[in-house]
């Protein structure tokens, strides 16, 4: 392996312990939603969602290999798709339900 620069991004679900007891069979339900617009936006803004592990979701934004204006680019789309996941999340009408 090389070394990458890379940006990373961690998205948790809080509470997820509390979540999983109330919500039982729908946890799954619950989970897929959110990881439905974590992977939305992180794809819109050039991203990739590298790994789920339960209640957290790892994001990467990969600079090695493109100009450093690109990479400024690159990093500024990462933290707008960090806040619109949270707006999206927020605002989702399935997941206030």
């Amino acid at each position: 392996g090389g070394r990458v620069d890379a940006i990373f991004g961690f998205c948790d679900i809080m509470h997820f312990t509390d979540t999983t007891e109330v919500l039982q069979d729908e946890v799954m339900v619950f989970v897929n939603r959110i990881a439905h617009i974590v992977h939305t936006c992180v794809k819109e803004f050039f991203g990739n969602p590298n790994k789920n592990m339960g209640s957290a979701f790892l994001l990467v934004w990969r600079l090695s290999g493109h100009p450093a204006k690109k990479q400024q680019k690159l990093a500024d789309m990462a933290l707008i798709a960090l806040i619109k996941i949270v707006a999206q999340i927020a605002i989702s009408p399935t997941l206030s339900s």
